[in-house]
């Protein structure tokens, strides 16, 4: 009895020690101190989520290669972790490693296909390469998922008739209301200006218009 009560306090021990160092890891990571990540890894080695942690550390600290390889080491551990692959994928596209990001993004979005952020990574990595085509499909399911900047990409591409879309109006001026109303200023002003002014099937509208134009101002202030 003796003996399994010592054991059971030696575990509850390093349980706390390694929650202590887990703890200290998440603190130094924008700081770029990996040295308590590497401490909480000695206590729980191969554990998914500090190997997340010290390959974001590494990265904040510059050393490539070491995040490189400690996020490979967490997706070995958890593969079917969408978040993972997201959170990798954007550290390599911040490295212009596009290839790879648009390989991890890709993963991503098989795993979680109602990952936001993920079709929006993938939006910008298709540009990056140069693959319009693709690029446009990632937009217009990371628009309709919600993602501002996307939805006001995606205006943008109907209002110019680019990336393999054709000119309308109406789609313009419906996805410039979609990132208005999630919050993107800039379409919040477009958006004004296109009812003051009016398009084709679109009348002029002063009371949308002024009413735009508040919301513009005031998320300026």
């Amino acid at each position: 009895m003796k003996y399994l009560a010592a054991l059971a306090l030696l575990l509850l021990s390093q349980a706390a020690q390694a929650a202590d160092w887990l703890e200290r890891c998440e603190a130094g990571i924008t700081t770029g101190d990996a040295s308590a990540c590497e401490r909480a890894l000695e206590q729980k080695p191969d554990d998914p989520e500090i190997l997340r942690r010290l390959g974001n550390a590494y990265f904040h600290a510059d050393r490539f290669l070491e995040s490189h390889r400690a996020y490979q080491a967490a997706l070995r551990a958890a593969p079917g972790d969408a978040g993972l692959h997201y959170e990798y994928a954007s550290l390599l596209v911040l490295v212009n490693e596009y290839h790879e990001g648009v390989r991890e993004a890709e993963t991503a979005v098989k795993l979680a296909p109602d990952h936001r952020l993920s079709w929006a990574l993938l939006a910008t990595c298709y540009r990056m390469m140069k693959r319009p085509d693709q690029a446009i499909k990632a937009t217009q399911r990371a628009a309709a998922l919600g993602d501002r900047r996307e939805a006001y990409t995606l205006a943008h591409a109907y209002g110019d008739g680019s990336d393999g879309l054709r000119r309308d109006p109406k789609q313009e001026a419906r996805w410039l209301e979609r990132a208005a109303l999630a919050g993107h200023v800039a379409a919040m002003d477009e958006l004004a200006d296109l009812f003051a002014k009016g398009r084709p099937g679109i009348p002029a509208d002063m009371v949308k218009s002024r009413y735009w134009h508040g919301r513009a101002e005031a998320a300026l202030r």
